[in-house]
């Protein structure tokens, strides 16, 4: 943090309501708030990159969640004949075959992490909060359907 006077500069990632966007630079903004006692404070939001360790990290998580989901899904409907898939999206899939169902599934869970990360850059707030809770919920719901294989096989 380093000071300009009565102006201050710093990163932070969230825009408050009093906030507004007086600059762009390439993935960078310079945001001015009014504070206290008329005291102007500029911050600098830098936006993430799709490659910055975050993304990289929620990215890999969300796909082997995924992974273990339509992998577990495979071997329970492989050892149980009564059992099938609940989910009436994914049940046509996986009748065609374990190539089309992760060739699908790969490209549409790749495709939200993109949309989930260009969430994250909006300048809305809203939009910023869904860009983190989608791939979390995600992953969350993923990894309870697996571990519900899991207990389904044994």
């Amino acid at each position: 943090m380093f000071g300009l006077g009565s102006v201050s500069v710093y990163g932070e990632s969230l825009l408050e309501s009093s906030e507004r966007v007086i600059a762009r630079h390439a993935d960078k903004k310079l945001i001015y708030s009014a504070g206290q006692n008329d005291v102007a404070t500029v911050r600098i939001r830098e936006k993430e990159k799709f490659w910055s360790p975050t993304n990289l990290v929620l990215s890999s998580v969300w796909l082997g969640a995924t992974a273990a989901d339509v992998d577990s899904t495979f071997r329970v409907l492989k050892r149980c004949a009564s059992c099938y898939e609940a989910n009436p999206i994914v049940a046509p899939l996986l009748k065609r075959g374990p190539a089309l169902t992760w060739t699908v599934i790969t490209g549409v869970t790749l495709a939200d992490v993109e949309l989930a990360h260009e969430l994250r850059r909006s300048d809305h707030k809203t939009l910023r909060i869904i860009g983190w809770a989608v791939p979390i919920v995600a992953t969350g719901l993923h990894t309870w359907a697996a571990i519900h294989n899991h207990q389904l096989i044994k």
